[in-house]
């Protein structure tokens, strides 16, 4: 696997992880429940990825805290 290839790789799961991420936002502005948080969780998951895979603590340190909220948030719809 060349190198360009994975950082390309990286660049497309940036841009879906965003798109997911912004996706989840729009449908809580026009509360569209529970389908937010299938997008959010979506996207935070992908930049959890992107983060290991980039050794970015960054990224690590604002999205792995967000993971057991969603986890919360999906106890909460299936336990319904």
């Amino acid at each position: 696997r060349s190198p360009s290839r994975g950082l390309g790789d990286v660049y497309k799961r940036q841009i879906l992880s965003s798109f997911l991420l912004l996706t989840g936002v729009l449908c809580t502005n026009i509360n569209l429940y529970p389908y937010n948080i299938f997008f959010q969780s979506s996207g935070a998951v992908g930049w959890v990825y992107i983060g290991f895979m980039t050794q970015n603590r960054t990224i690590l340190y604002n999205f792995i805290p967000q993971l057991p909220l969603f986890i919360v948030g999906y106890y909460l719809i299936l336990s319904a």
